[in-house]
């Protein structure tokens, strides 16, 4: 409850509110990179500031140690059984075009 309180004098209600559209409008731009290229692979539309996704070809490991030799971050995690990178655009230093362009080979 403190770091909800701590959040909300910090922004406000409306301040927070928008913070949380702005991130879930990246999290949508994102998204939609990766529908409209065929290299990538969506797992569901963003319901949250979360983006489940992977490349069709090669592996999301290799692909997540590239990301990361240009400097961009992004974990990896399972669903379904399944490899998958994840990121966040509530991440407030997050560029989501320099994330799907780093990742586009």
């Amino acid at each position: 409850a403190v770091p909800l309180a701590a959040t909300l004098m910090a922004f406000g209600l409306s301040g927070l509110a928008q913070r949380i559209d702005a991130c879930m409008a990246l999290a949508e731009r994102f998204a939609t990179h990766l529908k409209n290229d065929a290299q990538f692979e969506l797992w569901a539309p963003p319901e949250t500031g979360v983006i489940a996704w992977r490349p069709v070809a090669g592996s999301v490991p290799d692909l997540r140690a590239e990301l990361a030799a240009k400097g961009v971050f992004v974990s990896q995690t399972k669903l379904d059984d399944e490899d998958w990178l994840r990121s966040v655009a509530i991440h407030p230093g997050i560029d989501v075009d320099a994330v799907y362009e780093a990742a586009c080979r």
